[in-house]
């Protein structure tokens, strides 16, 4: 079995004094569990076997370790930390035999053998602002689930097997990790961890013959829990021209800006096909950058950098005829105009200071 992934540790609170210090920390994220391959044998040369029995091996891969919970901040002004991410479940290839050579087998008999990718960890809950009761930072993102390959073979190489008995063998993909907690929703999970060959994964070349294979197994795992099962719930909030129009006369846009916390894939890429998935699903198709949504196209972007992440965190409810979003509000609107920088935020941003619209008190914090 693959040793287990290492939880994230908690993240600090943030402290009353300096000013700079009252932010409170992220949690750490869990590492990944280790792969494991080949239960009984691992063969990288030429192997001959017969008339052998292989029963009951395993091969498992390691859990991922959980992610730290985020730190609370130390003052009003403060913001909390988001939870840390799941660290991924480790493969699992061969319960009994991974091969990489050349091999044969006459004669034998595997049954019962067992691989099973290691689950991912769950995502933290991130930690608590002040100035909304009991609104959370976004949740960590759960662990993706190891993959699992071969219940009781696993070959790349070439193989010829005769006369030879797989009974009751099996291949279990994992569940994959929660997402951590937030306000009415949660972080981001993943689909569960696919499982292929329930007796023998078959990657390369060779020759099955007068053999019974009976009873074997393979079973994808579960997905991890979200908010509803929806990835669209996950820490989002209304950002851009849009958001503006919250405090402001509207001005003319092309689209509207939803920002949030991608979850990643295990290269550590951000993958917006959870995103993607969900929405094609119900009708909604991709249109250029942005997918159409009741003819708006809307665009999801992440939340990339500090100021971004401040303003997910602190976004605030607002009601929209019968519908409640969350928006940025006008401050971190007004300093993510100052940070891009373009003619026309320069123009929008004259608009919410001339409106009376800012808390300018707030702006200097």
């Amino acid at each position: 079995m693959g040793p287990s992934g290492i939880n994230g540790t908690n993240g600090d609170n943030g402290t009353f004094s300096p000013p700079e210090n009252q932010f409170g920390r992220p949690g750490g994220h869990g590492t990944s569990g280790a792969d494991a391959s080949g239960g009984a044998i691992f063969n990288d040369g030429i192997l001959t076997l017969r008339r052998c029995f292989f029963g009951s091996n395993s091969a498992l891969g390691g859990l991922g370790g959980s992610g730290g919970v985020g730190g609370y901040p130390g003052g009003y002004n403060g913001s909390p930390g988001q939870g840390g991410n799941g660290g991924n479940g480790g493969a699992a290839q061969g319960g009994a035999i991974v091969n990489h050579g050349t091999l044969s087998l006459d004669g034998c008999t595997f049954s019962n053998s067992l691989t099973a990718g290691g689950s991912g960890g769950n995502g933290a809950h991130g930690g608590e602002s002040y100035r909304v009761a009991g609104r959370l930072a976004p949740g960590g993102t759960g662990g993706w689930p190891g993959l699992a390959q071969g219940g009781a073979i696993f070959t790349v190489g070439a193989t010829l097997i005769s006369n030879s008995l797989f009974a009751a063998n099996s291949c279990f993909g994992a569940k994959a990790g929660n997402g951590g907690a937030m306000l009415n929703a949660s972080g981001f999970s993943t689909n569960g961890g696919p499982a292929w060959g329930g007796a023998i994964y078959f990657g390369g070349t060779g020759q099955i013959a007068n053999s019974t294979l009976s009873t074997n197994v393979a079973q994808g795992g579960a997905f991890g829990s979200g908010h509803s099962g929806s990835p669209l719930k996950s820490g989002d909030a209304i950002g851009g021209a849009i958001a503006a129009t919250f405090y402001m006369e509207p001005a003319q846009t092309y689209d509207l800006h939803v920002f949030l916390v991608f979850p990643t894939s295990t290269l550590g890429l951000i993958t917006i096909s959870p995103i993607y998935g969900y929405l094609m699903a119900r009708g909604y198709q991709p249109e250029g950058e942005a997918i159409n949504i009741e003819g708006w196209p809307v665009q999801f972007l992440p939340a990339f950098n500090q100021l971004l992440e401040e303003a997910l965190t602190n976004a605030v409810e607002v009601a929209y005829g019968a519908t409640t979003t969350r928006v940025f509000t006008a401050e971190y609107l007004a300093a993510i105009m100052v940070y891009t920088g373009r003619a026309k935020d320069h123009a929008r941003l004259v608009q919410l200071l001339t409106e009376g619209t800012l808390n300018r008190e707030e702006l200097t914090v």
